[in-house]
């Protein structure tokens, strides 16, 4: 009961303001509101989660393909920093996903993954993959591979 009265006594006060009063309450709300967004914004238009180099990989059997340490594979930016922690800290290579190994992998033909996720809030529903290829050599009829 007591808090109907309360409403009814803010609704009654609203109502007896001059015009302008009201007029300024709004501007100065859209105000703040639309500088909440600009700021917002400007702080994270530079944010992303992505692979640095070749997104695709492509070799022959034989060959080899060594993933760069974390820092050199990645870029986070979050919130407008760039930080080693955000890169290296919170970011992995997810070995559950990942079918690349460096030792097998490139001994037969085949197309392999390399999956990173992080623990940035911001991307930690986001993968990012990295895609490595493995081609047979073609033996050409006079034994030279192609």
């Amino acid at each position: 009961m007591a808090k109907k009265r309360t409403e009814k006594k803010i609704r009654n006060y609203i109502k007896k303001l001059p015009g302008i009063t009201k007029f300024i309450a709004v501007v100065v709300f859209l105000i703040a509101a639309l500088g909440t967004f600009g700021a917002s914004y400007m702080l994270q238009k530079n944010d992303k989660f992505e692979l640095k180099g070749e997104k695709i990989i492509t070799m022959n059997v034989g060959g080899s393909y060594v993933e760069p340490e974390l820092k050199d594979a990645i870029e986070c930016i979050s919130f407008g920093r760039v930080s080693p922690f955000l890169a290296v800290s919170n970011s992995t290579i997810n070995y559950e996903n990942t079918t690349y190994d460096p030792i097998e992998s490139p001994k037969k033909e085949g197309v392999y993954y390399i999956e990173y996720q992080t623990s940035d809030f911001k991307y930690s529903s986001f993968v990012r993959i990295r895609k490595i290829v493995v081609n047979a050599i073609e033996i050409n009829e006079d034994g030279i591979g192609d």
